[in-house]
């Protein structure tokens, strides 16, 4: 018997599969979308958050995070959210005028 609350359902669209399977096969994506990915399509084929954690190499908390974003927001859920604090004073063309 598991303990604790129960995973949250992910169902993805045909569409949106497709495009995850597309991302978790490119070679040049980023560690982390492909990480990502892989945890919203095990989680659509109903394995376990421990099965999931245990096959990526990840900690439980991490993919029940992930799981539960995915859950309520989509794929949308996978991307990077708004982080807080100060806005930049100079921008990215003056960062870059600077390096240069």
């Amino acid at each position: 018997m598991s303990r604790g609350r129960p995973a949250q359902v992910v169902k993805l669209s045909r569409k949106e599969r497709h495009a995850l399977q597309a991302l978790v096969r490119r070679g040049t994506a980023p560690h982390r979308d492909v990480v990502r990915a892989r945890i919203a399509l095990m989680s659509h084929e109903g394995q376990t958050n421990a099965a999931i954690a245990n096959e990526l190499g990840l900690s439980l908390p991490s993919v029940s995070m992930w799981r539960a974003r995915v859950a309520s927001q989509g794929t949308a859920g996978l991307r990077e959210a708004q982080r807080p604090g100060r806005p930049r004073v100079i921008g990215d063309a003056q960062r870059l005028q600077l390096l240069a």
